[in-house]
């Protein structure tokens, strides 16, 4: 069959445009809905109408692309298997997928963490999504991956697909055309299942990672090139990633993981991992999720600071610094302290709990500068002052601002003098005799 002329009209609707890729077995182009006046993607088949395996084919991809309905998958539209002597070849109408495949985007770049983590998840989602029914897709490789506009990966080209126990339709040289990606189990002729499709898919990553082609060459020396030598993972690739693609490359299929589990591995780095590495790089805003994360984080350190202020607030109370004052008459050491309780462990209240209030610090009482006394008032001859005097001299009270008041002592009448029995003002009594009576005189 040769290349329609762009112009031409397929089911009376749809009206062919540019050529979008050519493949082993169909040609692509854009195309335009007359009737619903939307883009659309035209596949339309090489095969002959006279071969009956040929149109069986058609018939098998129409009849599973209308069964599936996945966003990971090219949804089907329309479509016309090519009947026996017809003019008018097969075709199938599609959503038209407005970017490019992952081929085309590897030749410019390699792809990083997080754009291989997002296109193997959609893949991987579109893979465990036909392994449920029954399907093989049986050619997953990075041209059969297209790239929409916002960055999504869809999987397309199901015309090699097999269904779980149906009869083998395709040709050995058409399997061959896409070597680099076949599984072992392929190269050696043994029965193709759903870990083929992973085996494929984990080589695709690892082109995605690394930009190159792992099985490169001619066709026969890149087919068997995987029965000598597994895959090289590099070392400097992220560890959980190296893991996952060395298993979904193992030699054996038991030893491979299911495309639901590959599938929910990317789906876990996706939300932890790879969000936060994709935000650093692209200098993003923090998602909601990493915003709660960061926030709970902030709220057990505010809590902490808060306790250890709390702690360090009580023990500057109970030790306050020294302040200027008059000057000390002794030095004195102050012993340390020596705590022999065993210290509990600090209580930090979890993220999300009300923050208990803090006890008002307990201040001591001031310390007062030790009085200031006045000079000592001399003694005076004439007689003492009195207590109250005294006393009221030594008062703190007393003090007054302002220079000293001499103090002025109060007069004091002298005490009045005693007579003695027998003793005359200014004669000293007469001494008494050491022995004898006393005279009358003496005793009166």
């Amino acid at each position: 069959m040769t290349q329609r002329p762009v112009g031409a009209v397929l089911g009376g609707r749809y009206r062919l445009a540019a050529v979008l890729g050519v493949g082993g077995s169909s040609i692509v182009y854009r195309g335009w809905d007359e009737e619903l006046h939307r883009a659309v993607a035209v596949k339309v088949f090489f095969d002959r109408t006279d071969d009956p395996s040929s149109v069986a084919r058609q018939r098998d991809e129409l009849q599973v692309l209308a069964r599936l309905h996945h966003p990971g998958l090219v949804t089907l539209y329309d479509g016309q298997v090519a009947a026996p002597g017809a003019d008018e070849p097969g075709y199938l109408v599609l959503e038209l997928v407005d970017g490019p495949s992952l081929t085309g985007l590897l030749r410019e770049r390699r792809l990083g963490l997080p754009e291989i983590v997002a296109v193997g998840l959609a893949v991987a989602e579109a893979l465990a999504h036909v392994h449920a029914h029954g399907i093989v897709h049986r050619d997953v490789k990075p041209g059969n991956v297209l790239i929409d506009a916002a960055g999504g990966a869809h999987l397309t080209d199901l015309g090699v697909l097999r269904q779980t126990g149906a009869e083998t339709r395709t040709a050995v040289g058409f399997t061959l055309g896409t070597p680099a990606y076949l599984s072992p189990e392929q190269v050696e002729g043994a029965a193709v299942l759903a870990a083929s499709d992973v085996y494929s898919l984990g080589l695709v990553l690892l082109e995605a990672a690394t930009g190159r082609r792992e099985y490169a060459g001619p066709t026969v020396e890149a087919a068997l090139a995987r029965l000598v030598r597994g895959p090289s993972v590099p070392a400097g690739l992220d560890p959980s990633l190296a893991a996952l693609l060395a298993g979904m490359t193992s030699r054996h299929p038991g030893d491979r993981p299911t495309a639901q589990l590959v599938a929910e591995r990317l789906r876990g780095w996706r939300e932890e991992d790879a969000t936060t590495v994709g935000e650093a790089r692209a200098g993003a805003q923090p998602t909601t999720g990493t915003r709660r994360r960061r926030s709970t984080r902030a709220a057990v350190v505010a809590v902490g600071a808060l306790t250890l202020a709390a702690v360090l607030l009580v023990d500057t109370s109970t030790h306050p610094p020294a302040t200027a004052g008059p000057p000390a008459t002794r030095a004195t050491v102050a012993s340390p302290r020596v705590s022999t309780s065993t210290p509990g462990p600090l209580a930090v209240p979890l993220a999300g709990s009300p923050v208990p209030a803090l006890p008002p610090p307990v201040l001591p009482p001031p310390v007062l500068p030790p009085p200031v006394l006045p000079p000592p008032v001399p003694r005076q001859r004439t007689g003492s002052a009195p207590v109250s005097a005294r006393v009221a001299a030594l008062s703190p009270t007393s003090q007054r601002v302002g220079p000293p008041r001499r103090s002025i002592p109060t007069p004091v009448a002298p005490a009045p003098a005693t007579r003695r029995r027998g003793a005359t003002l200014g004669h000293h009594p007469r001494p008494r005799p050491a022995h004898g009576p006393t005279s009358h005189h003496q005793r009166h």
